[in-house]
């Protein structure tokens, strides 16, 4: 799969890199072997490669869950009660920050801020923003999402 999503991707515009590397995390784990691919794909060293990688917490380079709730932790966001939103999320799902649940259902991460300041608390489920969050309303979105 790695290959054929790279051969999407022109090898001598290092300019793709990025964006070749966000689509492949969205199929699974940029793991050491894959960024290696990638590193000969664009003719780049795996050092580069892992640079721009790691650089950017939207590129996974651990499994994560099918879904990942990634809490803002703006300072709108703490000054609205984040922390009692992530102690709610932890406790429900019995995880800390950076863990997967052991179905694999559910990541949960902290992220710099995700442009909701004036809805704070917020957080993203995937590619789905949450604002205004309460400890009864992320129990809900988890409950709903665990049923699917």
């Amino acid at each position: 799969m790695v290959d054929s999503i790279l051969q999407e991707f022109n090898p001598q515009n290092k300019d793709l890199l990025l964006v070749a590397l966000q689509k492949l995390s969205l199929h699974g784990q940029l793991n050491q072997q894959v960024l290696g691919k990638v590193a000969k794909y664009f003719n780049l060293s795996p050092a580069k490669v892992f640079g721009v990688a790691s650089f950017y917490s939207f590129i996974p380079l651990e499994n994560v869950g099918k879904y990942v709730i990634r809490i803002c932790k703006s300072i709108s966001c703490d000054l609205e009660g984040k922390d009692e939103i992530v102690s709610a999320i932890k406790t429900f799902l019995n995880i800390d920050i950076g863990q997967t649940t052991t179905d694999n259902m559910f990541t949960l991460l902290e992220t710099n801020c995700l442009g909701w300041c004036d809805e704070a608390p917020a957080m993203l489920i995937n590619d789905v923003p949450y604002t205004n969050l309460t400890r009864e309303k992320v129990i809900q979105i988890i409950t709903e999402l665990k049923g699917e």
